[in-house]
């Protein structure tokens, strides 16, 4: 990794932490969520991902890769049904492991980065945001008066 990429990752980090605020930092799983999620992970995802995070034939999902760049519900959608080379999981995990996995993989996170991806618009927000940027969207016609 570059090392304008190391200090552009950092600043993102030290603002969100700025903007969030200690209070509103996110907090790590529990202990026990964490655990499972290690295990399902060490199963189903180091092959790839690595045991550390780092990536082999799959991107790194630590803190120099780019997952926090996600909200929960897209990293949820992609273990479950995969895309961009990586297979779906979702016939052999259940949403409660993938939360786990999830959090285990957050827990590796630096707390800015944690913070910057729970500030991240749901993608349903995102979605709207867009369409109210777009100044030829138009509404469906049954979300106006009357619809």
């Amino acid at each position: 990794m570059s090392p304008l990429r190391h200090g552009v990752l950092a600043l993102l980090g030290g603002l969100a932490l700025i903007g969030a605020g200690l209070a509103a930092l996110p907090q790590v799983a529990a202990p026990e969520q964490r655990e499972r999620g290690a295990a399902v992970y060490a199963q189903f995802c180091a092959g790839c991902h690595g045991t550390a995070l780092e990536g082999r034939s799959g991107p790194p999902l630590g803190a120099t890769g780019h997952a926090w760049q996600h909200a929960d519900t897209a990293l949820a959608r992609r273990i479950a049904r995969g895309g961009s080379g990586m297979p779906g999981f979702g016939t052999q995990l259940d949403a409660a492991e993938i939360a786990a996995v999830l959090a285990h993989v957050k827990a590796a996170w630096p707390a800015g980065l944690r913070a910057a991806q729970a500030a991240l618009p749901t993608e349903e927000s995102a979605a709207l945001a867009a369409l109210l940027r777009d100044p030829a969207a138009a509404l469906p016609a049954d979300c106006g008066p009357g619809g």
